[in-house]
C-alpha cells in the first residue's frame, strides 16, 4: 500500500492544477454545480430546499443525483467551518463568485481525494486475501491509477465517478472478504445495514446503477452460510433491500415530490431509439479501438482484466459474472450515446467496471509471473505507458489536448476530441517540449512559481506563469499541500492502526 499512496501523490503532483484551483475552486458548469449544491444545501441546513444554492441547469432543483453530494457532505461540513469563522457571507447564500475559492468547495475537493485512497486501500486489502502485497499493488496500480480514475480526483473532482468507484470498491471489498472467510464475521446485520446503504447510495450517485441494487445483495448474502432455501437468508435480503429503499425514498423520492420537475426524461428518448445493425457493430468497435478514446488507448486493462476473467477458472468467478451484468446497461448507454461522455474516456463504465476486474488482472500477473517470472512487469509497464499519456496529457493545451464542439463519425455534435490519441503521439514526436510543457504544468510549476516567489525573480520566469498566478493566495498553498500530503497521513492511520496487518494467503 505504500507505493500506491506514492503514486497517488505523483497523480495529484501532476494532475491538479493549483492555478485553477485559485482561479474556479476546481469546479466545472454543469453537473459539477448541481452536485455541490446538493452538498451545501445538506451542510447549511437548507436541504431540501435549494432557495440559496448556485446551479445554472434547472430552476428549483438540481438536475443531477444528490449521492456525490451526500457523500462529500461530511467533508465539506468540516472545512465549511473554516467559512463560518471568518464571517463569510457563503454561509448564507451561495453564488458563483462567494463559492469558487471557499474552504465548503475544497471540502468536496477534499472528500474525492479521500473516496480515491480508501478505494485502492480496500481493493489492496481485499486482494491481499488471496494474493501476495505485489501482485494486490500491480492490479490496483495499473488496473485504478494508470487508467483515468486519477483525473476525477485532481482534475475534475466535483464529479459523481470517484464516489460510484469507491462504493464499487466496497462491495468488492466486501465479497473478497466474505468468500474468503466464508461469513460477515460476528458483526451480523451492522455489516447488512452497510451494505444496504452502500447499494442505496450507488444508485443516488448514478442513477444507471439501479440493476446494481438489486444484484449485489444477491451475490453478496448467496454463499454456503445463508442458504437460499433457509428464512434467514430472505430476512437478510429484505432487510438489506429495506435499507436501501429507505436511503432512496429519503434522498431521491422526497425530494423529488417536494421539487417537481422535469428530469432526465430526454435520455429515455435517446436510449429507446432503434438503429439498424451495422450501427451497433460500428459503434462497438470505435468504443474499443476508436483513435479518440478507444478503450484500448485509454483503459487497456480493462480488456485484459475482461479476457482473464472469462478464460481463467476460480472461485469467485461466477460471482464476478453475476456483478458484471448490470455494466451492460452502462456499455449500452455509451453505445447509444454516440460519443464518450463529454469529458475524459468513456467515464460512464470505466469508474463501475474497474473494481470487478482487479481480482481478474491480480490472478493473471499471479500466473504470468509463475510462468515467464518477474520480468512480465516489464510488459505490464509498457501497456501502461499508453493510458498513462493519455491520462495526463489530458487538458494539456488549448488546442488539440482539450476538447471541443465538433461533429464526431456517428453524428453528434458534442464535447469530443475525434484525434486525441494520435494527437497525443504526434506531438511527442515533433514538438516533444510542448508535450512536456502540458503534462508539468501543475505541481512542478507551482513549485517553480513558489521559488520565484520566495527568491522575488518572477521577472525572470516567462509571461504565462505570472498570468496563471497574478497573485500569491495563501489559502491556495495550504490546499494545495493538504492534497499532496493527504495520501501519507491516511497511510500513517492505517499503519499505526494496524488495519493494514492481513492473513498471508
Amino acid at each position: 500500500m505504500k507505493v500506491i499512496t506514492i503514486l497517488i501523490f505523483f497523480c495529484a503532483f501532476l494532475l491538479l492544477r493549483p492555478y485553477v484551483l485559485q482561479q474556479t475552486g476546481l469546479r466545472y458548469g454543469g453537473d459539477d454545480e448541481s452536485y455541490f449544491a446538493h452538498s451545501s444545501s445538506l451542510v447549511f441546513g437548507q436541504f431540501p430546499s435549494y432557495e440559496k444554492e448556485y446551479f445554472t441547469i434547472r430552476k428549483n432543483y438540481p438536475l443531477h443525483s444528490i449521492g456525490p453530494g451526500l457523500m462529500a457532505a461530511p467533508f465539506v461540513f468540516i472545512f465549511s467551518l473554516i467559512d463560518r469563522a471568518s464571517g463569510s457571507d457563503v454561509v448564507y447564500r451561495r453564488t458563483l463568485e462567494n463559492t469558487s475559492q471557499s474552504w465548503s468547495l475544497f471540502g468536496f475537493v477534499f472528500a474525492s481525494s479521500f473516496y480515491l485512497w480508501l478505494a485502492c486501500f480496500l481493493l489492496y486489502k481485499g486482494l491481499r486475501y488471496y494474493f501476495q502485497s505485489r501482485h494486490a499493488s500491480l492490479a490496483v496500480i495499473l488496473m485504478v491509477l494508470s487508467q483515468g480514475i486519477p483525473l476525477f480526483v485532481f482534475r475534475r473532482p466535483i464529479f459523481s465517478h470517484v464516489y460510484e468507484f469507491f462504493l464499487q470498491s466496497l462491495l468488492v471489498f466486501i465479497l473478497l472478504k466474505a468468500s474468503r472467510k466464508n461469513s460477515f464475521d460476528s458483526r451480523g446485520y451492522w455489516v447488512l445495514l452497510g451494505i444496504g446503504v452502500a447499494i442505496g447510495l450507488i444508485f443516488l450517485v448514478r442513477l444507471n446503477n439501479i440493476v446494481a441494487v438489486f444484484v449485489w445483495p444477491l451475490v453478496l448474502l448467496g454463499n454456503k452460510r445463508f442458504d437460499v432455501r433457509k428464512a434467514c437468508f430472505w430476512k437478510r435480503i429484505v432487510f438489506t433491500y429495506t435499507v436501501s429503499a429507505l436511503v432512496i425514498i429519503g434522498f431521491k423520492v422526497i425530494p423529488d415530490f417536494l421539487n417537481p420537475r422535469q428530469g432526465y426524461n430526454w435520455v429515455f428518448g435517446l436510449l429507446t431509439q432503434v438503429y439498424p445493425p451495422s450501427f451497433y457493430v460500428k459503434r462497438i468497435f470505435h468504443i474499443l479501438f476508436g483513435i479518440d478514446w478507444g478503450l484500448i488507448y485509454t483503459a487497456p486493462f480493462i480488456l485484459i482484466g475482461l479476457v482473464a476473467l472469462f478464460i481463467f477458472r476460480f472461485p469467485l468467478k461466477k460471482r464476478l459474472l453475476v456483478c458484471l451484468a448490470p455494466m451492460a446497461v452502462n456499455f449500452y448507454m455509451i453505445v447509444m450515446w454516440k460519443e464518450q461522455g463529454a469529458w475524459y474516456g468513456y467515464r460512464y463504465i470505466i469508474a463501475s467496471i474497474i473494481p470487478l476486474l482487479v481480482y481478474p488482472l491480480a490472478l493473471l500477473i499471479q500466473r504470468s509471473e509463475k510462468k515467464y517470472g518477474k520480468k512480465i512487469s516489464v510488459v505490464w509497464g509498457l501497456i501502461a505507458i499508453v493510458p498513462l499519456l493519455s491520462m495526463f496529457s489530458f487538458e494539456g493545451n488549448s488546442t488539440n489536448l482539450t476538447l471541443a464542439h465538433s461533429w464526431n463519425t456517428f453524428g453528434a455534435f458534442r464535447w469530443g476530441n475525434n484525434t486525441y490519441q494520435v494527437e497525443i503521439w504526434k506531438m511527442l514526436v515533433f514538438h516533444p517540449q510542448e508535450l512536456f510543457i502540458a503534462i508539468f504544468k501543475g505541481g512542478l510549476l507551482y513549485i517553480v512559481y513558489l521559488g520565484a516567489q520566495i527568491w522575488d525573480i518572477m521577472h525572470m520566469l516567462p509571461a504565462i506563469v505570472s498570468k496563471k498566478y497574478p497573485i500569491f493566495q495563501l489559502d491556495i498553498m495550504v490546499k494545495t499541500f493538504i492534497l499532496y500530503a493527504f495520501p501519507f497521513v491516511l497511510y500513517w492511520v492505517v499503519k499505526k492502526g494496524r488495519f493494514l496487518n492481513e492473513r498471508k494467503p
